[in-house]
């Protein structure tokens, strides 16, 4: 391995905030003028656009004091023999617009992405397969603030379609979600990432947005220095971190012995059969391992026979999937100011 001097320059600054680390990338610079924007030419949900949403959830949090809440929001259909039973796209912005303008007067702020339910599923004939915009919204309000309003004030932008049946219930789900740092994860994990086709939004217009910027409140990250070294070992940690994890059917992996251990002679169970061995009773399953009395470690025989009958079973037997992504920037939610100071110490440790 070649070792780089002791006196290594600093090459990155990673910004920590309360629920991540935020890794620069580098930048690129577009030769001319960008290109002119046109009303209705936002098509998919670009890498860009979703990069920004992290932005915005990492970098801000509601004013102190406040209640988190999250409001799911639909528009109902007219009843059957209405002659335009969906909203279209000019009815639904006008919707929505009138509805942001409101939390907006009452002092809310919201960050809020639209879908589309397809409708596929529904009974009614009129509207089957029709796509109608459905929002998904977290956000703050004061602490004495009444969360029935937002259902109310949505109600009111409805017009007609406030009387639909069931759509008191149903038009507008509000709920109380107290901890801004566990709710703004939750939501990032449900929406900022999504890319399901038939849930984007295409041809509806912004995908995402927020209301009142002014009442958001910036958190101020610490800014640390890491060497090209320690950023390789960082990034090596980042991702062994957020690989998915999958059940190993073919037991490639092993069983985590160190989790069971050496098991107790009373989990097991004579075999009356003709082969000999025991019937090992665990996860809620049972299993025979043949040629193992029980005592002492199973032999590898036996470990991967297990292997296999768990890992078909999905059943404690995982293996960690990286999948195609291999990227070096951007932002890494759950991550804590730990594993730089790992990566540090690592990196340091390999030049000595």
């Amino acid at each position: 391995m070649k070792l780089l001097p002791k006196n290594e320059p600093i090459v990155a600054e990673l910004s920590v905030y309360v629920e991540g680390i935020e890794v620069p990338g580098k930048c690129t610079y577009r030769k001319g003028k960008p290109p002119e924007r046109t009303e209705g030419d936002i098509k998919g949900w670009s890498l860009s656009s979703r990069r920004r949403l992290r932005q915005f959830l990492m970098r801000h949090q509601v004013p102190e004091g406040w209640r988190t809440f999250s409001c799911d929001i639909t528009i109902p259909p007219l009843p059957v023999g209405s002659a335009n039973p969906c909203a279209d796209r000019a009815e639904t912005q006008a919707m929505f617009g009138l509805f942001r303008k409101r939390l907006d007067r009452i002092g809310l702020c919201m960050v809020w992405r639209m879908e589309v339910q397809p409708r596929t599923e529904t009974k009614r004939d009129d509207i089957r397969g029709i796509e109608q915009a459905h929002w998904h919204c977290i956000g703050g309000c004061p602490a004495s603030f009444d969360l029935t309003a937002i259902k109310m004030h949505w109600l009111a932008c409805l017009g007609e379609r406030a009387k639909v049946c069931g759509a008191l219930e149903r038009a507008a789900n509000v709920d109380d979600c107290g901890d801004w740092q566990a709710q703004r994860l939750r939501y990032l994990f449900d929406h900022a990432s999504k890319a399901k086709l038939e849930q984007v939004a295409v041809g509806w217009g912004k995908h995402w947005g927020v209301t009142k910027r002014a009442v958001w409140k910036d958190d101020i990250p610490e800014v640390i220095g890491m060497t090209e070294r320690e950023q390789v070992y960082f990034l090596r940690f980042i991702k062994r971190m957020t690989a998915r994890r999958v059940p190993d059917r073919r037991a490639t992996g092993g069983i985590p012995w160190s989790v069971y251990g050496i098991v107790d002679p009373p989990e097991f169970e004579p075999h009356h059969g003709k082969r000999q061995g025991i019937q090992w009773n665990t996860m809620g399953a049972s299993y025979f391992c043949e040629g193992w009395d029980g005592t002492g470690k199973p032999p590898h025989s036996v470990r991967l026979h297990l292997c296999k009958c768990l890992g078909a079973a999905k059943r404690n037997v995982w293996a960690l999937k990286t999948g195609k992504c291999r990227r070096s920037a951007g932002q890494f939610f759950g991550v804590t100011k730990r594993v730089i100071e790992c990566a540090k110490i690592v990196a340091n440790a390999s030049c000595k």
